[in-house]
């Protein structure tokens, strides 16, 4: 027996269909890969140097230590979901002297090939440039995953042991355009 179907309904189906191509609610939406420091992988002087310590998911030197820690965060290829080439990261941290050299933390995005041949993908993001915890950069770049793997690499700086850098995490964004 043939099922009657209401205009209402068969409108609504219409409308949804038709929203499910050309983005229906005309609202953008980013692609995002984010990383807390523990989630990142510790380089190996670092690590034989028994520099580091993790804390309630930070990364930050051990008592009496100084050197760079540096960390490899990677990022995900959700990035390009939903996302496009522009964007941007940023990244959450302590710099006991702000602008000062004696601490910092640092961050640059680089991709490399299937051969391990690496490349900056972006220029250094330093928290010496800011006075609070939280910087972040615009990017222009399409991330090509076929091709490459891409990763942030951080490095947080301890010149003395008078206080203490902490570095707490970082993110990436694509943003259609």
């Amino acid at each position: 027996m043939p099922r009657v179907v209401s205009l209402r309904s068969l409108g609504v189906c219409v409308l949804a269909f038709v929203a499910s191509f050309f983005g229906g609610t005309g609202v953008a939406h980013a692609g995002r890969s984010s990383s807390m420091a523990a989630t990142c992988t510790v380089g190996d002087p670092a690590i034989q140097g028994n520099l580091y310590t993790i804390a309630s998911g930070s990364v930050r030197h051990q008592a009496g230590k100084v050197g760079t820690i540096t960390l490899y965060c990677p990022i995900s290829p959700t990035i390009t979901v939903g996302g496009g080439p522009f964007g941007g990261w940023f990244m959450t941290f302590v710099d006991p002297d702000g602008p000062g050299r004696n601490y910092y933390i640092e961050s640059q995005i680089i991709r490399s090939d299937q051969l391990g041949h690496v490349s900056a993908v972006s220029g250094v993001l330093s928290s010496d440039s800011m006075s609070s915890n939280y910087i972040e950069s615009p990017l222009w770049h399409t991330y090509d995953f076929d091709n490459y793997y891409y990763y942030v690499r951080i490095n947080i700086f301890r010149a003395d042991t008078r206080q203490l850098p902490i570095f707490y995490g970082v993110g990436v964004d694509s943003i259609p355009y």
